[in-house]
């Protein structure tokens, strides 16, 4: 089992120790992102980093950056096409779905579950 990483952000392509290294897929980069993105107040809307009342939290697209450099923008197109599968609305961008005002965490996690699976 994956230990979630701290919730203190990395340098862009610094992978958390507890990942034991690089991804080796697209798949590995989503499930890493759902581990980081778990904990209650993990998560952040509006923004790449923050604090929550929980600690310290993160978008995803921080969060892809946190747990692998390689495989980020495979990783993105699918979580593109799950976010359309699960919530019936296309984005563009993960930005745009992360901010959207109608996301929450609920959905992030929802769209990872159905990328996970895709991948």
């Amino acid at each position: 089992m994956i230990k979630a990483p701290p919730l203190k952000p990395y340098q862009y392509g610094k992978i958390a120790d507890e990942f034991g290294g690089p991804a080796k897929s697209p798949r590995e980069v989503l499930e890493r992102a759902r581990v980081a993105l778990s904990p209650r107040g993990a998560w952040k809307h509006g923004g790449f980093t923050g604090k929550s009342h929980e600690g310290a939290s993160r978008c995803l697209v921080q969060a892809f950056m946190d747990v692998d450099g390689i495989h980020v923008r495979k990783a993105q197109d699918i979580l593109l096409k799950a976010v359309k599968e699960v919530h019936g609305k296309s984005y563009t961008s993960v930005p745009g779905f992360n901010d959207a005002s109608t996301t929450s965490k609920h959905h992030v996690i929802m769209a990872l579950d159905r990328a996970i699976e895709i991948a």
